[in-house]
């Protein structure tokens, strides 16, 4: 009894490894006008360059969001994951941190729960977040434009940043990242945001 539950155990956390994503590595690949361009693990990101325009959904507490939601910051990120996903729900609580930290520095943080498609799913989406004590807004995409968006990642959790119009940069992250590492994409996307409005 004991081989067979060892056994189902090993099993359940490689389908978990590979459902959801594991480590990257980022590097450095090419600078197209000044600007630098990441992969993931050999990765482009694949939505890299598009805008996220006019869509209205509503947040895992009923409230609508529109795309207005990253009109008065620099920078939004928009972090993918799923109730299933355990390192999306392991990161969550330095995500928060993250959002508290970076706030007022014309940053925002936007959480996408891929499979809110159910009341059992939200149910436990607000649970995993009130545990964290989340304040930043986590949406159920319905049947919007953001279907399309996270339908290009085939795993979770993922992270893309855009600016205040919606367009897509090319820095992504495939898998759950250290604060640190999530703090150094943050930090030269608001650095080149500012460069740009001058």
């Amino acid at each position: 009894m004991k081989r067979i539950f060892s056994m189902l155990m090993i099993v359940l956390c490689v389908i978990t490894l590979v459902s959801c994503g594991g480590k990257n590595n980022y590097g450095k690949v090419n600078a197209k006008d000044g600007k630098e361009e990441y992969t993931s693990n050999g990765e482009e990101n694949p939505v890299a360059g598009r805008s996220i325009t006019e869509f209205k959904v509503k947040d895992i507490n009923g409230n609508e969001v529109t795309e207005e939601i990253f009109k008065d910051k620099k920078i939004t990120m928009i972090n993918i994951w799923a109730t299933f996903c355990g390192p999306c729900i392991e990161e969550i609580p330095y995500l928060q941190e993250i959002y508290a930290e970076k706030k007022d520095d014309g940053f925002n943080l936007v959480g996408i729960v891929s499979d809110g498609d159910s009341e059992e799913n939200i149910e436990m989406a607000n649970k995993i977040l009130d545990k964290s004590k989340v304040e930043y807004t986590n949406i159920l995409m319905g049947d919007s434009s953001l279907k399309d968006i996270v339908s290009q990642f085939g795993y979770v959790p993922v992270s893309i940043f855009v600016n205040s119009e919606g367009k897509i940069k090319g820095v992504f992250s495939a898998g759950a990242e250290t604060k640190e590492e999530y703090l150094v994409k943050i930090n030269n996307l608001l650095k080149e945001e500012s460069k740009d409005e001058k």
